[in-house]
Order: C-alpha cells, then sequence, then structure tokens
C-alpha cells in the first residue's frame, strides 16, 4: 500500500507544478488553421503588480503557452494577425485555454474560470448583433452583476474598445461597477483614462486647461472658440511622425488662417520639441512632459500619438483620432 500511496503523492505533486504558481497568469491554447504566428498581447490599462506590459506570444502549430507576471487579476487584450482581437481576464495562479477557428477568431472560446467562461458564453450570444443591441444587452448583465469581474471584461469590451463611446450609459456603469468593487485596481485604472475620452468624445466640448507654448504665449482652451481648432499630439519617436507633418503644412498653407492650429510635442526632451518645431516651422507648440504620463494628455482623453482633436467655431468637437491621411477632408469640410 506504501508504494501506490507515495506514487500518488508524487503524481500530485507533479501535477501542481504544472500550473502557474500565485505570482503568474498562464494563458495557453490552441487555433487550428493558424501554423505559425505571433500573437500582440497588451493589458488594458498599467495597473500595479502587473509585471508586464505589450509583449508578443509565438504560435508554433497553432498551440501557445504565455505566463504573465502579475499578483493582481487584470485584463489582457490578445490580437490576431487580422488585428480582431480576445479579452481575457487573467488571474495569478490560474490558467486560461483558448481553442478555436483561424476562419472564426471571433469565435474563440476562453475557459479556465467561472469568469471567462461566463465572459465567452455572452460574448458568443450577442455575436450576430449589432453593436447597440449588444451593448443593451451587457448594460443589462453589469446592471445584474456589479459586483462580478465578468461585468468589468464586459464594460471594457463593449464600452471601452468601441470607437464611438458615450458618456451614457458607459460612465454610470462604470460608478456602478466602482462602488461594488471598490479595491478593483482593473476598475481604478479604466477610470482615470476612461472618463476624459468619454467627455471629450464627438459631439462634446474641450474641458478647460491652459498652456505654455515652446514661445512662452498662454493658451486657454476658453479662447479657443470663435474660430475652428486643431489640437495635434505627436513625436518625433512615432513612426508616423513624417506622414503627419507633410499633412500638416498641406492644412497651414491651404487653411492656416481660417484654421488654429496647436501642436502638443510628445517627444523626450524639450530639446527635441525645439528641434522639431524649427525643423517642420510648427508654431504654437507646446511641450508635454512625461509625453503620455503629462496630465494634460489624460484630461484630454488621448489614446495614442499622433491623435488629434477637431472643433468647430463654436468650441464643439467634431472629430478625434482622425487618421491622418482623413484629416485634411475634414477640415476641408468645416471650412468649406
Amino acid at each position: 500500500m506504501k508504494l501506490p500511496l507515495l506514487t500518488l503523492c508524487f503524481a500530485l505533486l507533479a501535477l501542481a507544478s504544472c500550473g502557474p504558481d500565485k505570482k503568474t497568469a498562464r494563458l495557453s491554447g490552441k487555433i487550428e488553421g493558424l501554423d505559425q504566428a505571433a500573437l500582440l498581447i497588451y493589458p488594458a490599462d498599467a495597473v500595479e503588480g502587473d509585471g508586464g506590459s505589450l509583449d508578443s506570444i509565438k504560435v508554433n502549430r497553432g498551440s501557445f503557452s504565455y505566463d504573465r507576471p502579475t499578483t493582481v487579476p487584470l485584463l489582457l487584450t490578445l490580437v490576431y494577425p487580422n488585428n480582431s482581437f480576445t479579452t481575457i481576464i487573467a488571474q495569478p495562479g490560474k490558467e486560461v485555454t483558448l481553442s478555436g477557428d483561424a476562419n472564426r477568431l471571433k469565435e474563440m472560446e476562453v475557459v479556465g474560470t467561472d469568469e471567462n467562461k461566463q465572459f465567452t458564453e455572452f460574448r458568443l450570444s450577442v455575436l450576430k448583433l449589432s453593436e447597440k443591441d449588444a451593448q443593451m444587452r451587457a448594460a443589462t448583465y453589469i446592471r445584474t452583476h456589479p459586483k462580478s469581474w465578468t461585468s468589468v471584461a464586459l464594460l471594457y469590451h463593449y464600452f471601452d474598445r468601441v470607437a464611438s463611446r458615450s458618456e451614457q450609459p458607459t460612465l454610470p456603469l462604470l460608478d456602478l461597477l466602482k462602488k461594488h468593487q471598490p479595491t478593483n485596481q482593473q476598475l481604478a485604472a479604466i477610470d482615470a483614462r476612461l472618463r476624459p475620452q468619454v467627455r471629450t468624445a464627438i459631439g462634446g466640448f474641450l474641458p478647460n486647461f491652459t498652456a505654455t507654448t515652446l514661445s512662452q504665449q498662454t493658451l486657454r482652451s476658453a479662447d479657443f472658440k470663435g474660430q475652428p481648432t486643431l489640437l495635434i499630439f505627436s513625436a518625433s519617436w512615432d513612426s508616423h511622425n513624417y506622414y503627419l507633418r507633410q499633412q500638416l503644412r498641406k492644412l497651414k498653407s491651404a487653411r492656416g488662417n481660417r484654421l488654429r492650429i496647436i501642436n502638443f510635442s510628445l517627444d523626450e526632451s524639450q530639446q527635441k520639441a525645439e528641434e522639431r518645431a524649427k525643423n517642420d516651422s510648427l508654431q504654437s507648440v507646446v511641450y508635454l512632459k512625461n509625453m503620455l504620463a503629462n496630465p494634460l494628455v489624460k484630461t484630454l482623453g488621448l489614446r495614442y500619438p499622433s491623435g488629434n482633436i477637431l472643433t468647430n467655431a463654436q468650441g464643439r468637437i467634431i472629430g478625434r483620432d482622425l487618421p491622418t491621411e482623413e484629416l485634411a477632408d475634414k477640415v476641408n469640410e468645416l471650412l468649406h
């Protein structure tokens, strides 16, 4: 009897050692039809306790495995080669498994925890619905399950990651979740980022702010009314910067007198910002120290470098984060 018992103990120990430790969240999967590829994975927000950032996962013969160092639960976004994505609830000490087909990536199933299973079931149930109808169902689920991590994932997936954000019902849903999950760090991070983004969405107005240009001119958002204004965020380290510069030159040449253009520099130093302003003949340049961590970046809800905000003469936001190639058309439409 001793030998079988000893063997069983070793087997249990071996099985336990295969799982992630208490400071690691594991993600594994099998995607049929995806032989060799690289998937991107990144957190919804920076959360204290998460030891990772943007990362890549190699797929070999359809299979992959990834360990995320984290001591807190968090939301991860897994991006496939065709740019579709899956939202995952990662928890330290837990493993989640993905399975699906490369031709139907939106139908990817995620299991391993109750929260991921529930989120998957909801996501698959609304696949054929319009964005608005899916949001209505997500809102109902969130209101009836405010203590669930599944609801946090639903808020992120259906109200945060969409192109058209709106204050209603997004912020009331966020407030409800924060009330019932006051220590949830992921919710706090979403709140800090999403609230200003929603309030500076298309149809809203710029928040009040004051900034100083490199030439020591004081700019106040309250003074922007009366003339269409384009706020441009850019950085020399952004690969998109060269094409953006060309478009700005054209806009300034064609519409400079009728359009106020303010350039916000996200360069790593003021010296870099001054050099670029001189080389590109930029005017009204505001240097934002600490780049994307600058408070004004958060106030204006900037999501990435080369972002932009376009307002009409009344100060209402009529476009934001427009692709560079669409900027000129939108400006011409506004000034026509």
